[in-house]
């Protein structure tokens, strides 16, 4: 599936489908068990990987619902649409931003993104995307002072055979 041309504010529509969150804010009590009968966690909101996202920054086909305040969710596939462990590529993705603080270091930055710059590329290997997590973290451009990028994941799985 290309995916040319999408940024990780407009891509939810065309991801993999069969996939669904599982958990239900404020308290959400999602667990590798949650998921439904023949599905398999793909993303495992209570690791410490998934949890540098921000809650309501995931792009997948169903909307990631209300955040968390206690627990996490869990995001399942149907195991008959897509085989897991699915792989998890890195893009560095480029946003405008305003209302920034350099951290530490002046390595990292926080503030509100406006606009991306870069697409979401392919999944390798003819993979199917069925989801993009958007990190807290930022790393400031160093020619450019309105430019941070952002190493957004995208959740790339096989298709069963």
């Amino acid at each position: 599936m290309a995916v040319s041309a999408l940024t990780p504010d407009n891509i939810g529509p065309t991801l993999g489908h069969s996939c669904t969150w599982v958990g239900t804010a404020p308290v959400c009590k999602g667990t590798a068990d949650s998921c439904p009968s023949g599905s398999n966690v793909v993303i495992d909101g209570n690791t410490a990987y998934a949890q540098q996202f921000f809650s309501n920054r995931w792009a997948t086909y169903e909307p990631y619902g209300g955040y968390c305040f206690i627990g996490a969710k869990v995001f399942c596939c149907d195991s008959a649409v897509y085989d897991v462990p699915c792989h998890v590529q890195t893009a560095a993705l480029r946003q405008r931003f305003e209302k920034h603080s350099i951290g530490e270091g002046g390595l990292h930055a926080k503030g509100s993104g406006t606009e991306w710059l870069d697409d979401v590329p392919e999944c390798d290997a003819g993979r199917t995307l069925v989801a993009v997590g958007v990190p807290s973290e930022a790393r400031l451009e160093l020619y450019s002072p309105d430019v941070w990028t952002k190493d957004v994941a995208m959740w790339c799985c096989d298709r069963s055979s």
